[in-house]
């Protein structure tokens, strides 16, 4: 199956869906992802984490993450599956993260490195 993705060379972020499945068997679809080609992890909101039967809060594992207003410590968490791109790849750390709201984007995905 060939996954066609739209390249817009005028913008600064490549967008792409992305699917995310919890240990509940919820998969949650369609979620508008920036792909980071730069990023050490994929990271998810914190309500969609909450929705697929995850409480980053309870995580005892933190990342250090530098963002525009400074440096924080965030959730790690692992989900099932996570898909985008015609890849698909199970047991994935990801971040949880809310993006700032002007974003317009929920997630950030990245090419699941070091994990495959």
């Amino acid at each position: 199956m060939t996954t066609q993705t739209p390249f817009n060379t005028t913008t600064y972020i490549i967008p792409v869906k992305m699917e995310v499945e919890g240990a509940n068997g919820l998969k949650i679809a369609n979620l508008l992802a920036a792909l980071d080609t730069g990023a050490s992890y994929t990271s998810i909101p914190w309500d969609i984490a909450f929705r697929l039967g995850y409480d980053p809060a309870r995580s005892s594992r933190r990342q250090r993450i530098t963002t525009g207003g400074g440096t924080v410590y965030v959730p790690l968490i692992t989900v099932y599956a996570v898909r985008a791109l015609g890849m698909r790849e199970e047991n994935i750390d990801v971040l949880c993260h809310d993006l700032p709201e002007e974003s317009n984007l929920y997630c950030s995905w990245s090419e699941f490195p070091a994990q495959i």
